[in-house]
């Protein structure tokens, strides 16, 4: 999944060509540097489940790093500090820089919500937890999911440029 939040970085990038490359890396992997610091204080913890042997997957108690109002505040929180460092910018681009490493932070989220079982809290952590569980699932989808844009360029014959332009 690490890939997965650089990506987002990387798309923002398009979207604020200003910011550096590496803040909208640390933005869109917060949550998990969040995450570290909390396990070290004791707030959050990671599990070891019986049968990691067989899933290679990690389970978690991370109600302040990646539950749903937890994200939330986490991105209005990232555009606000954007917005305040940067006083030299119009206050046009001083949001869409705001608003590109908001996105970054709530980007975690989202593409967590795709691959942990549901374990990241709506509200606290007592409340309903969400996750689609697909990293359960990686032999059945990972295959179709990954092999879809190769499978696509291959019958098209069509190659998309940095710059928009396309070729046949």
């Amino acid at each position: 999944m690490f890939a997965g939040h650089l990506a987002a970085g990387l798309v923002l990038k398009k979207m604020e060509r200003r910011i550096n490359l590496g803040w909208l890396f640390f933005a869109a992997l917060f949550h998990d540097f969040l995450l570290g610091i909390l396990v070290l204080l004791g707030l959050e913890q990671i599990h070891i489940p019986a049968n990691f042997a067989q899933t290679h997957y990690l389970t978690f108690t991370f109600p302040y790093s990646h539950g749903l109002t937890a994200s939330i505040i986490w991105s209005l929180l990232g555009f606000g500090i954007t917005y305040a460092v940067l006083p030299r910018w119009s206050t046009k681009e001083r949001k869409q820089a705001g608003l590109a490493i908001a996105l970054a932070v709530f980007s975690h989220f989202v593409l967590d919500w795709f691959v942990h079982i549901p374990e990241m809290p709506l509200l606290g952590e007592n409340s309903p937890k969400l996750g689609l569980s697909l990293w359960n699932n990686t032999r059945n989808w990972s295959r179709h999911v990954l092999d879809f844009p190769t499978l696509f360029d291959l019958r098209t014959g069509i190659l998309v440029r940095p710059k928009g332009e396309v070729t046949r």
